[in-house]
């Protein structure tokens, strides 16, 4: 029961196509996977769904090798970049929340990420 209970929460009831995204959401998705993309290699653009999940505290999954996001947290860059990278993350760790490797994987990104920003 409790299973189906999950399940249904992490459903998706819309996935969005490019051409439904605003300006802004185009933006901070294609500049949060742009910093991912510089610092991992296997990764892309093409990972990445966006829409909505039946359980709107949910703002992403990896799921079957693909990453899901909510919409609504791509309106601001900063959420969209914790989203993003935590996701990577349990892409690249094939690992779960909680687990060393995916908190090693999430930590070793924004590392890279934040040695690129540096002098």
């Amino acid at each position: 029961v409790e299973q189906a209970k999950q399940s249904l929460r992490n459903e998706t009831t819309t996935v969005y196509s490019w051409g439904d995204l605003d300006d802004a959401e185009k933006l901070n998705l294609e500049s949060g996977v742009a910093l991912i993309v510089k610092v991992r290699s296997g990764v892309s653009l093409d990972d990445v769904n966006v829409v909505d999940f039946r359980d709107e505290n949910i703002l992403g999954l990896h799921k079957d090798g693909q990453i899901q996001v909510a919409k609504k947290m791509l309106a601001e860059r900063k959420a969209a970049l914790l989203v993003l990278v935590h996701e990577f993350g349990h892409k690249i760790s094939r690992e779960g929340d909680g687990t060393k490797g995916h908190e090693d994987e999430v930590e070793s990104i924004w590392a890279d990420i934040t040695a690129l920003e540096s002098p």
